[in-house]
């Protein structure tokens, strides 16, 4: 070969040289990058394992999830569960919870793209557990769901903790409930006796003395006493527990509740119920509706400085709906429910407390200068 080849030659390889230390280069990047990844995957994998969660990846397509090894402890599977279809998952969640199950799923595929629920599965042994899941849809280039992702946690023990929370305010909601209605009882029958039993003799007794006109007026005065605390124990005795909740049930006692208080309190209120027929709602949530909007009219009459009430209440076949708006001051809730007023804090909770108890919901829209309207929605199902 002559110097004109072996130059070329030389410089042929140089120009091949840094090509291939390039794809070297390129190929040990890649492979870093690929321990890396492995590396944030096991850190990760690490951290959701320490607070007890499991993840999930399912195939869409080919209908197979792949389940981390945390994931069979926590639906009480044999060790090992690498894989399951969404038929097999289904046929462990609990039957009164795979509509919801399914829905939330079908949420998701269908636009959400995010999905969260809480829901049961049942062991092999037959106990119930409950599960906290979170997941992601992850879809092609057409817009085609092709995988979901997320994570899954055991919250038994938050949900037997609330579980058991509820059942003791409701003992206490009950206990308070059963203590008012003694008390009303007493006070109506003993107390109101009572005081009518003196009335009666106070206006004997003024028909037979025959003294100054001085003893006359005291004995009038004592009479108007009395009929002022005969008609302040009753109102106490119907604020307490009103009979007529028992007995003729919410509609006529709310009615009849809101026109006492209008007239006592000068506060012009518009009723409107609608819906009611002779059959009466559960007494748990005629006992609710009752106190939440007594509660409510308490609230406007210390704090709205309303002129204008009101209340709407509408039986549906599947739930019931209560509103109360005013036309006072109104105030900031969010800020009331951070660190505002206490007493006003506490009534919004304890509202709230007693409707979540018959498994309903309360919100309250409220802005300065604005007014305020509360929201009260208790279903009428199982």
């Amino acid at each position: 070969m002559d110097d004109s080849g072996n130059r070329q030659h030389s410089e042929t390889i140089k120009n091949r040289a840094p090509t291939k230390a390039l794809q070297n280069a390129g190929g040990e990047m890649r492979a870093r990058a690929g321990h890396l990844h492995s590396d944030s995957e096991a850190r990760l994998q690490l951290a959701l394992e320490a607070v007890g969660m499991a993840t999930w990846d399912w195939d869409i397509v080919n209908d197979a999830t792949d389940y981390s090894s945390r994931l069979a402890p926590i639906l009480g599977l044999a060790p090992g569960l690498a894989h399951l279809s969404n038929q097999e998952f289904l046929a462990i969640v609990h039957p009164e919870d795979r509509r919801s199950f399914e829905e939330a799923i079908e949420q998701a595929l269908q636009g959400t793209d995010e999905y969260g629920l809480e829901f049961r599965v049942i062991w092999p042994d037959g106990s119930v557990h409950w599960i906290a899941s979170k997941g992601l849809v992850l879809r092609d280039a057409a817009g085609t769901p092709v995988r979901m992702i997320g994570v899954m946690i055991d919250i038994t023990e938050r949900k037997e903790a609330e579980q058991l929370r509820y059942q003791v305010l409701s003992r206490i909601v009950a206990a308070q409930e059963e203590e008012r209605r003694r008390v009303s009882r007493e006070l109506h029958d003993q107390m109101g006796q009572n005081l009518a039993a003196l009335i009666v003799g106070l206006e004997a007794l003024k028909a037979d003395v025959a003294g100054p006109q001085a003893a006359l007026d005291r004995l009038r005065e004592l009479q108007e006493l009395a009929n002022r605390l005969s008609q302040e124990v009753h109102l106490l005795a119907w604020e307490l527990r009103p009979p007529a909740l028992d007995d003729l049930g919410l509609h006529a006692t709310l009615e009849r509740y809101v026109e006492q208080w209008s007239e006592r309190s000068g506060v012009t209120v518009d009723w409107h119920a609608d819906g009611f027929t002779a059959r009466r709602l559960p007494s748990e949530v005629e006992t609710t509706l009752y106190r939440v909007i007594q509660e409510a009219l308490t609230n406007v009459l210390k704090h709205a400085q309303a002129s204008r009430v009101s209340i709407i209440l509408r039986v549906a076949a599947d739930h019931v709906l209560a509103i109360v708006e005013d036309n006072g001051k109104g105030f900031d809730a969010e800020f009331t429910m951070r660190a505002g007023d206490l007493h006003h804090q506490l009534g919004l909770v304890g509202m709230r407390e007693r409707v979540l108890l018959v498994n309903g919901t309360l919100n309250v829209e409220s802005a300065a200068g604005r007014g305020t309207t509360m929201y009260v929605r208790i279903p009428l199902g199982q």
